[in-house]
């Protein structure tokens, strides 16, 4: 995932480089890249492999000044760059190169993930130490070897059970898994996706995934290959249990029946805002990653425990055996995919996951893109205002997800709109709880507007839009923690901005209505009404929030207009008159 703009900003500005940033500057003759060279880059790009990895700026100063690289010179630097991983470093890496353009100067930014294996470089090998690299000691190197080594060994997932057969697995739980062509030969078939491997004696048996997906026992041979969880009364263990199970079966069944179990003892709460809302304790959506997550990518070596599920009366702790695989940490583990069981995961990226609450329009139980703990970190907020926790506690990896607020603390928040000290009157304001909800009002000749909210705990998204101003937007406001005054700039006679909800609306001065659009993936597109976007781009057209979009209407009228937010179904927009139709001229 790139680095953004505001991280970006932070890091050149207070940051500076450490062990997983560098800033390269870059020197040219024309158009050619002179300094560093190929063997200077490769250096640098192995160092960061050889370690957790990093990201190397180029055409920045040591002081984080941006130089502006022209588009001739990013081109010849990207070959450069593209050259020194495939032909001065063995064995070759592939980082993310993105050309990046921050406060209207382009840069070169390349994400280096940390290697499977002990990458040599002209330099040696080399290991990046914090803001700066060094060769590796001998024994730095053979303790590098030795983690990059194990890391390439079998998938223990792959391995096969003694004593064990295609016989051991069970027709009705792997017949689902084969296509039409593959059914006529089920072993072959079995053998190709790691169901079934063979052993050194060249005797077919059912692999460690095997028995997880097609067997209904696997605990014959993986006593501890379950789910336990467990429902307390209050707040710690010593409050007593509500419900306990202790959960076998292949691990289609773990996972559905863990979370069915979570949702089961879950409290929902109502309100009524003006008809009743349910408020569950927790998203079943998050509650659904979480479990797939947990059962998925736990470490099935560690044969002495359980993945634990423990309900408390303020949150809901998973935990799951081994550490976290292939570089990850619980920093980055919402940026990087890494797998530890390479058979499980690709399985259930294809096991159709039925009526499962929490699973919603998902196909099958895992995805390829590895969104899941991106996925349950934006529906805990959603859903709780807060983050859920990753904490990794030796050999186990536990996540905790915080309880919604199911007791409302309901109150009359009042929030003021100005423009350079001057009271605003007749703007509009939308104040957004995390999980989409809403209320609107206006501000009166004060510049105040009063909001009902049923809770002043949960952070907030507020938008303030009006004909003659920018839109104003705030972020996690939270109404316990003090009032909210906001600022917004004039604009021309013509301009201004407004507040889109329930996913459509119209401009004033446009003739038609505008519906953009942010979908589960984070994908933004627009989609307009008797109306030509970007000199008649074929619809939806895609857009980065702050893109000036081009916008014409039957009569002529033409506006650049920028969407600011969509917040659920609300958006915020912001315009600017270009074209007046011309029967008003």
């Amino acid at each position: 995932m790139p680095t953004s703009d505001d991280e970006m900003r932070t890091r050149l500005a207070d940051l500076g480089e450490d062990a997983h940033w560098e800033f390269k500057q870059i020197k040219f003759s024309g158009s050619k890249p002179k300094s560093p060279s190929q063997h200077q880059l490769a250096d640098e790009m192995a160092a960061f492999a050889n370690a957790d990895g990093g990201t190397l700026l180029c055409g920045v100063t040591d002081d984080g000044q941006l130089q502006d690289l022209a588009r001739e010179q990013m081109e010849a630097l990207e070959m450069r760059i593209v050259e020194a991983c495939r032909s001065s470093i063995a064995p070759p890496i592939a980082p993310r190169i993105a050309r990046r353009k921050l406060d209207g100067k382009s840069l070169i930014e390349v994400a280096v993930e940390a290697g499977t294996a002990m990458h040599r470089s002209p330099g040696g090998l080399l290991l990046r130490v914090g803001s700066s690299r060094r060769a590796m000691s001998s024994d730095e190197s053979l303790r590098l070897a030795e983690r990059r080594s194990q890391a390439r060994l079998t998938w223990f997932d792959r391995q096969p059970i003694a004593d064990t057969g295609f016989a051991s697995l069970e027709e009705d739980l792997w017949k689902p898994l084969l296509s039409a062509s593959s059914a006529h030969d089920p072993e072959a078939a079995l053998f190709r996706m790691g169901i079934l491997a063979d052993d050194r004696t060249g005797r077919r048996c059912a692999t460690v995934a095997g028995v997880l997906l097609c067997s209904s026992n696997p605990q014959r041979w993986l006593p501890n290959a379950r789910v336990t969880a467990t429902c307390y009364a209050g707040d710690t263990r010593a409050a007593g249990q509500v419900d306990a199970r202790d959960i076998g079966g292949p691990i289609s069944a773990q996972i559905a029946e863990a979370v069915r179990f979570v949702l089961r003892n879950a409290r929902v709460a109502a309100r009524k805002d003006p008809a009743r809302v349910d408020v569950p304790q927790f998203s079943a959506r998050a509650v659904f990653e979480a479990m797939v997550n947990a059962v998925a990518h736990r470490d099935y070596s560690i044969k002495e425990r359980a993945v634990r599920v423990a309900m408390f009366a303020d949150r809901v702790e998973i935990e799951s055996p081994g550490a976290l695989a292939n570089g990850l940490t619980v920093d980055n583990m919402a940026l990087h995919q890494s797998t530890r069981n390479e058979a499980v995961a690709s399985v259930l990226r294809y096991m159709p996951v039925g009526e499962l609450p929490g699973a919603q329009e998902r196909r099958s139980f895992m995805e390829t893109r590895g969104d899941g703990v991106t996925i349950i970190i934006e529906e805990t907020r959603r859903a709780t205002g807060r983050d859920p926790q990753f904490e990794l506690d030796g050999e186990t990896l536990r996540l905790t997800i915080p309880s919604a607020e199911l007791e409302p603390t309901a109150a009359t928040v009042a929030i003021t709109v100005r423009s350079e000290g001057s009271p605003l009157a007749d703007v509009s304001v939308m104040a957004l709880f995390p999980n989409t909800t809403w209320v609107r009002g206006a501000t009166d000749e004060h510049g105040e507007t009063r909001l009902q909210l049923h809770s002043t705990h949960l952070p907030m998204t507020v938008f303030a839009a009006a004909p003659g101003l920018a839109a104003g937007r705030a972020e996690r406001w939270v109404p316990a923690e003090g009032a909210l005054s906001m600022d917004l700039d004039a604009l021309d006679v013509g301009d201004g901005s407004v507040i889109l909800e329930e996913a459509t609306g119209e401009i004033p001065g446009l003739l038609g209505r505008l519906n953009p659009i942010r979908d589960s993936l984070d994908r933004t597109y627009l989609y307009a009404d008797r109306m030509a976007v970007n000199n008649g781009a074929k619809q939806p057209v895609h857009f980065a929030f702050g893109e000036t979009l081009r916008l014409a209407d039957s009569l002529g009228a033409e506006y650049g207009v920028q969407i600011v937010d969509v917040v659920g179904r609300s958006a915020l927009v912001q315009y600017r008159r270009i074209k007046r139709p011309p029967q008003i001229l």
